[in-house]
């Protein structure tokens, strides 16, 4: 069957492609006929030819649309069939037979139809052909038109016979297979039928037993509702449950909570009694209403305790002293009446009294500042902060001694006997103590703070902590056990051994002052010659220039011996330079021998300071390399300078010795 069907199908694509031919030639036709002018008659003719063929093709698109009409029946089949395959898969082969059989016969009756069509329409078209050129042939008159319509007349004989051959072998196959169609059409139809009752009957027996699987899933459906519903039941009962067990906890948890607090509270409950009890035993206290009265009276005025008693005690102490000043100045006056008489009755003239007697008292005042002053430029450089300081531990260390032999031998403290003794000479003590105190403290800090930027290395150890936290130990203890106690007309609340304890600090502040500075800074000459010291030395005196000006002379002077200056030049200059400094070059050298010790600073030095710390903070460098960069600049400025001074003696002494 399959192969009939391709067969078949093949044979409509020839024929198709036969009536492309045909039209192909229609149109060329169409083209001479349209060419030959004296054609008229054949427009006619070619109108009613293009009517036929417009109706040929209206018709091959009603069997086309009929066999798309047939196509959707077969698909809306095939849709019926999938949708009962479970029902009835016995009956799937003869379907099948069915389906191609049917599909046979309407193949072979569309080409049975397609061919008649085409034999008919190919028959007119051949009949009008001829009376298109007998028509021709009547109106040509030209050979060409001749020999085009004979050419024509042959291809249309030639088209006749293949079709005449082609239908009379297309018959023969039809009648040949349409008997043997017929026969296994029929055979086929029975076994169909056979199948069929089959069918019908297997469809009955199935019907039976859906319907009885129906009904059992009907009850299967009844039981599972109510399985379901109990299983609801079940699950709603278990969430009680669960609930339940959850409050059982709830309540357990918060009975316990309950009870902790009752235990806190309890315990709170205590510490509120004893803490009421003692509040209660504290108000009871009478020295807390004068501690409460004087710390009103405090925030009313607030002052600091011991400094207002000391300001009083200054101002009992002075009141009564300036009386006494009084009366001496109204003696004065006197004196000094008596001693103007005395002048103007020595003097003889009144107008030359006055001088007289300004120069008696600005001399008098003027005299001894000038004397006293000549003496300081000469001791000062003696006394330098290391000396200071040294002297003052070892005054403090035999003062505690001191205090600690008379208690020795007066077997009584010996702040307390003077107390007793004479109260006025103990208060100045205290004055006088608290002040000394004050710079002692003072100058250890300066010096220790030299030790640490000493040549601009930030070096901090231990021995710096004992340098100010010992005096500072010291001075809190004196503060509390003695002074503020004598300014508020206390005794002093100290002993014996406390006064042992001063002299043993204070004898090991003056050793480190001393000895350590002897180990650890020894400079030689010839490193202070070669290099130039960043800081000035520790030996250097107060108030004093260092000797580097001095060693840049020197260094200037072996400069000009190098750019060639003649010996009396040398001498001139050394003779200038020892007027300038004179005994400051000698104490220098003589310093270089002792020990090194810190010079006091100037405000000018501690700007300096604080601004390489600042500048080391910001750029990271250490402060030594930034002290020694500012003292290369400070070197390089200072040999310029000495340069050109000595480029402008020179010239000086060039003039005159052309003018010689």
């Amino acid at each position: 069957m399959k192969n009939t069907s391709r067969k078949r199908k093949k044979r409509i694509h020839d024929l198709e492609t036969e009536l492309e031919r045909s039209k192909e030639m229609e149109k060329t036709l169409k083209a001479q006929l349209e060419g030959s002018a004296n054609a008229q008659g054949l427009e006619h003719e070619n109108s009613q030819l293009k009517s036929k063929l417009a109706e040929a093709e209206a018709d091959l698109n009603l069997q086309k649309e009929k066999v798309k009409k047939v196509d959707k029946l077969t698909k809306l089949n095939k849709d019926l069939q999938t949708n009962n395959t479970q029902l009835v898969r016995l009956g799937k082969t003869l379907r099948k037979k069915a389906k191609a059989f049917e599909r046979d016969a309407e193949d072979a009756w569309k080409s049975l139809e397609l061919e008649r069509e085409l034999s008919k329409r190919l028959e007119g078209l051949i009949s009008n052909s001829n009376v298109g050129i007998n028509g021709v042939a009547n109106y040509a008159s030209t050979k060409k038109q001749e020999e085009t319509i004979q050419e024509l007349n042959l291809k249309v004989e030639e088209l006749t016979a293949d079709l005449n051959s082609k239908q009379e072998e297309f018959d023969a196959a039809l009648k040949s297979k349409s008997e043997t169609g017929e026969q296994e059409l029929r055979h086929e139809v029975k076994e169909l039928e056979a199948d069929l009752s089959k069918c019908t009957e297997k469809t009955t027996a199935l019907s039976v037993e859906v319907e009885e699987k129906d009904s059992i899933a009907k009850e299967l459906g009844e039981l599972k509702s109510r399985f379901d519903a109990v299983n609801e039941e079940f699950e709603e009962t278990q969430i009680s449950l669960r609930e339940l067990q959850e409050g059982k906890q709830e309540l357990k948890s918060k009975v316990a909570k309950a009870v902790e607090d009752a235990k806190k509270c309890e315990e709170n409950c205590k510490e509120m009694e004893s803490l009421f009890s003692v509040y209660q035993k504290k108000l009871e206290d009478p020295a807390l209403a004068d501690y409460l009265e004087k710390k009103f009276e405090w925030l009313q005025n607030p002052q600091v305790e011991g400094v207002t008693i000391a300001y009083d005690k200054t101002v009992k102490m002075i009141g009564p002293r300036l009386n006494v000043t009084k009366e001496k100045l109204e003696q004065v006056k006197k004196l000094l009446e008596v001693s103007s008489q005395t002048l103007s009755n020595a003097v003889g003239k009144p107008e030359y009294t006055p001088l007289v007697s300004g120069l008696l008292t600005y001399g008098i005042l003027l005299l001894p500042f000038c004397f006293s002053v000549c003496i300081l430029v000469r001791v000062k450089r003696a006394i330098t902060l290391r000396k200071t300081t040294v002297w003052m531990s070892l005054y403090l260390c035999l003062f505690s001694l001191g205090a600690l032999a008379l208690s020795k031998v007066v077997k009584l403290e010996p702040m307390l006997a003077l107390r007793q003794h004479n109260e006025s000479a103990y208060e100045f003590l205290q004055l006088g103590v608290a002040a000394f105190g004050g710079l002692y403290y003072f100058c250890v800090y300066l010096y220790t703070f030299a030790q640490i930027t000493f040549e601009g290395k930030c070096t901090f150890s231990f021995r710096h902590v004992f340098q100010l936290v010992l005096p500072a130990a010291v001075a809190t203890h004196y503060y509390y056990h003695v002074w503020l106690l004598a300014m508020k007309d206390k005794d002093p609340d100290i002993e014996v051994k406390h006064w042992a304890g001063y002299a043993g600090i204070f004898f090991f502040l003056f050793l480190l002052f001393t000895f350590f500075t002897k180990s650890n800074t020894r400079i030689d000459k010839k490193e202070q010659e070669n290099v130039l010291p960043v800081s000035q030395p520790l030996n250097q005196p107060l108030l004093n220039q260092s000797p580097t000006e001095d060693m840049d002379d020197v260094k200037n002077d072996e400069h000009s011996n190098g750019v060639g200056n003649s010996k009396e030049k040398k001498s001139k200059k050394s003779k200038k330079k020892k007027h300038k400094h004179g005994h400051k070059v000698a104490e220098a050298l003589d310093n270089d021998a002792t020990l090194m010790e810190f010079e006091a600073i100037e405000p000018e030095h501690l700007m300096e300071e604080v601004e390489t710390i600042a500048e080391a903070a910001t750029t990271g460098e250490s402060i030594h390399d930034i002290k020694k960069r500012k003292a290369e600049k400070k070197r390089k400025k200072k040999a310029k300078n000495k340069l050109a001074e000595s480029y402008s003696e020179d010239d000086d002494d060039l003039e005159t010795q052309k003018k010689g």
